[in-house]
Parts: C-alpha cells; structure tokens; sequence
C-alpha cells in the first residue's frame, strides 16, 4: 500500500484517488499510511474510498454517504455523525442447511 501511494504521487497530482487504500493493512501499518498521507495532501484533493467509518472519522475533512450509487450526504465526518445520531451495525446469523452426506 505504500507503494501504491508513492506511485500515486508520482509526478506530484494535485488530485490522488485511492480505493480502499488500507483493507490489506495490520492496524500500526493503517495509522501510519494515513499519518504519512495527512502530510501529504497539503495542497491536493484525496480522494479515498473506503468503509472504515473510524479512519474516515479521524482523518478526513469531508465525507460523503453514498446510497445506490448517489451522494446522499457531504459534510464534515463529525456533523455527519452528528447529524445522524452515529451508525449501527446489524449482524444476522446466517442459516446454515443440513445436507445429508
């Protein structure tokens, strides 16, 4: 992921989009891919999509909800969450089926 990054600034872009750019990380390695790209974004737009809620809480300045593929809200992560009251998880089992041998 840190190469996907440092190839990402290559030729120094002034917009850098990033998908899922963490999922692959252990946990110190996340906190610091996105210390080492909160230095970094100083005059550029980042683009990151994600569903780690808690890193886009900590580290993005705005955030935007998607439903069905269209934006349903943009706003600053605190006033999204905010707003809504935080998020819930659902978990349901899943039923599992016997089948004969």
């Amino acid at each position: 992921m840190k190469l996907m990054l440092a190839l990402a600034l290559l030729g120094e872009p002034k917009i850098i989009v990033l998908d899922d750019p963490t999922s692959c990380l252990d946990a110190d390695s996340r906190r610091e891919f996105w210390e080492l790209l909160t230095k970094l974004k100083a005059g550029r737009v980042v683009i990151v999509a994600t569903q780690e809620i808690a890193e886009v809480q900590k580290y993005a300045d705005r955030m935007c909800i998607m439903a069905d593929g269209k934006v349903t809200r943009v706003d600053t992560p605190a006033r999204i969450m905010q707003q809504s009251g935080g998020y819930k998880i659902i978990v349901q089992p899943k039923r599992h089926v016997m089948t004969p041998l």
